[in-house]
């Protein structure tokens, strides 16, 4: 991609999904020199530099990349962040 304005948006939006519990998981129990591209499981993130891809496209590839990572939430943290949320609800 050549406008930089647009690449930069695109990286931040990848940097959001990187920066999430879900994601360390996901590192965790796959290490990138085990990662092969022909496995489903295996999350390839969004180019954001790549050319030719509209906007529609790119965010749909992240929207994707974004609910696969879903599955590495864990179960332990959900229940915390469910507790922790029910919690507060009461306190209103």
């Amino acid at each position: 991609e050549t406008d930089e304005r647009k690449v930069q948006q695109r990286l931040k939006q990848v940097g959001y999904g990187k920066n999430t519990i879900a994601y360390d998981n996901y590192r965790r129990q796959v290490p990138k020199n085990s990662r092969d591209g022909e496995n489903p499981a295996h999350l390839r993130t969004p180019n954001a530099r790549a050319a030719g891809i509209s906007k529609r496209q790119f965010d749909g590839r992240l929207r994707e990349w974004r609910s696969k990572l879903h599955v590495f939430w864990g179960d332990d943290d959900a229940e915390s962040a469910a507790g922790a949320s029910a919690g507060t609800e009461g306190a209103r």
